[in-house]
């Protein structure tokens, strides 16, 4: 089994430098201590989101919140399976990011209660991006606790992956291009009784900065199921 965790930068952390002075970002934060420590199976994707800022003008996170976007999200792709692949070399990105196309587009309906009614909120879509990914399964939970299993015949091995909703609301469409099983856990921890149960081929944690004000305890956290359970949809 092979496994990555993967750090997603907040979008201030990318774009500090138009930050007012009179916020000024905290110095030393959870990220900058574990960065300390060489770990071979993180990645930290300030830097594959900060060097991609340089590379192109287009936004990598939404203009009106703090979600990053389908381009922001396909460096990030990119990055985290090609870290995969130095373990297992099956996993090299089977997308071509490069060769989608993005649109920036207005989705206003929804969203009047957060920018007002007058206010546009422009999110940026792979408009081309594959859909041969097959959702077999969900609880429809909103948020923590929430599982999905997708199926993809073009992809490869069975992956598990724990995150939050960065990965469930974006992410995830390129995720499930890439493996033949895709089993989404909207989870701050790692699951290992979930774990022992699916038998993965791969495991990945994909987790937000701001989430990260300590650091999580894998072993004494409740279950994906248990919390389902106690939400009447397991």
């Amino acid at each position: 089994m092979h496994y990555v965790h993967a750090v997603v930068p907040n979008k201030e952390t990318v774009y500090s430098d138009l930050i007012a002075e009179t916020m000024p970002l905290a110095p030393r934060k959870i990220v900058t201590q574990i960065r300390e420590f060489w770990l071979p199976w993180v990645i930290f994707l300030e830097d594959v989101l900060s060097a991609a800022r340089k590379s192109t003008s287009e936004h990598l996170y939404n203009r009106n919140n703090s979600y990053w976007n389908d381009l922001g999200a396909s460096f990030a792709y990119t990055a985290i399976m090609a870290h995969l692949a130095k373990q297992c070399p099956i996993y090299e990105p089977l997308l071509d990011v490069t060769a989608l196309h993005y649109e920036a587009k207005e989705r206003a309906e929804g969203f009047e209660k957060y920018i007002g009614s007058d206010a546009a909120y422009f999110e940026t879509k792979a408009v081309n991006l594959g859909a041969n990914a097959k959702l077999r399964s969900t609880n429809k939970i909103t948020n923590r606790g929430r599982i999905e299993i997708w199926d993809n015949h073009l992809g490869r091995g069975r992956a598990v992956v724990f995150c939050d909703s960065f990965t469930f609301n974006v992410l995830r469409r390129f995720l499930r291009e890439q493996f033949l099983e895709l089993h989404l856990v909207h989870s701050a921890t790692v699951d290992f009784a979930y774990i022992d149960n699916v038998k993965p081929n791969v495991v990945l944690s994909i987790g937000i900065e701001r989430f990260l004000p300590t650091v999580f305890n894998d072993w004494s956290a409740a279950s994906a199921l248990d919390i389902a359970s106690s939400l009447g949809k397991a």
